[in-house]
């Protein structure tokens, strides 16, 4: 391998015997005593730097790995110690924030509820009617709440379900309206779009009250 072409820890050991070599052979390679004096000063110089390279390398990796187990142990502590405190009620505010501690907000935080979106619905001959919606950013535990009316009559309650889609019975086969709106501990979103069911007077669709299950 030519030497401009390796790593320099390559290039140490090469350098070394290359700077010996040439001294000891210096009539041979046409080399003057001064000459003689720069390469090997040079070659002494670098083997100096690198021993104390190493020697610094090797003392910052300790006094990092020394540091890093030293921050561990602080962490340890004031992990353990500001739970604790965070958590006694006999612990004042103040106090707490003197020590520089946030103060834990005990109140509970409504999750929010969105109205749902993409609502589609469809009927069959018998008057059974389909719906189904998108949930959104809902969250599992909140209830959806289908209401009805005929188009431009006053909204009235349905049903209430849980999942997404729904099979609804005994409806008029007459053009009506369906929305959803949902319900989380007594609150509630505002509705949906609403979705015109039996626009012709009523549909021959058929379906399987299975696929809504």
């Amino acid at each position: 391998m030519n030497y401009y072409q390796m790593t320099e820890v390559l290039f140490r050991a090469w350098y070394a015997n290359w700077a010996t070599v040439a001294v000891a052979n210096a009539t041979t390679l046409g080399i003057s005593l001064p000459q003689q004096g720069t390469i090997t000063t040079a070659q002494t110089n670098y083997a100096s730097s690198v021993s104390a390279y190493t020697t610094a390398h090797d003392a910052a990796k300790t006094a990092t790995n020394n540091k890093n187990a030293a921050y561990a142990a602080a962490f340890e502590q004031v992990q353990l110690w500001s739970n604790q405190w965070q958590a006694d009620p006999a612990i004042s505010d103040a106090l707490k924030i003197s020590l520089g501690l946030n103060i834990r907000d005990t109140t509970p935080s409504p999750r929010p509820i969105f109205a749902v979106s993409d609502l589609s619905g469809s009927g069959n001959s018998v008057g059974t009617v389909r719906l189904r919606w998108n949930r959104g950013a809902n969250l599992p535990g909140c209830s959806f709440i289908v209401q009805s009316r005929p188009v431009g009559g006053e909204w009235t309650f349905l049903t209430v379900t849980g999942k997404t889609r729904i099979a609804i019975g005994s409806q008029a086969l007459v053009p009506t309206e369906y929305r959803v709106l949902v319900e989380r501990r007594g609150n509630l979103s505002a509705p949906c779009d609403p979705v015109v069911v039996y626009s012709d007077g009523g549909s021959m669709e058929l379906f399987l009250l299975d696929d809504v299950a």
